[in-house]
């Protein structure tokens, strides 16, 4: 019928974008976190070795999901 459209991409195209919107959003907190404990602690070697343990609780955290088997999903990603 001419009332009936079919779009390519659908879920995946929507995530792809959600999951590089993310990421952009994380770096942005991530550094703004890392001035906010500067001034805060009044020296760098504090925030340099909470931001060294950050990889290992991304790790965790998604080593959770899969443990769990939560689908790693930007909302998921988000509570983790």
């Amino acid at each position: 019928p001419d009332d009936v459209n079919i779009y390519i991409g659908g879920a995946l195209a929507q995530q792809s974008e959600d999951f590089s919107d993310l990421y952009m959003i994380m770096l942005v907190s991530i550094g703004l976190v890392f001035l906010i404990m500067i001034i805060t602690f009044k020296t760098f070697r504090a925030p340099i070795a909470i931001m060294c343990s950050l990889p290992l609780a991304a790790i965790g955290a998604v080593l959770g999901l899969v443990i769990s088997r939560i689908a790693v999903e930007p909302t998921a990603l988000l509570g983790a």
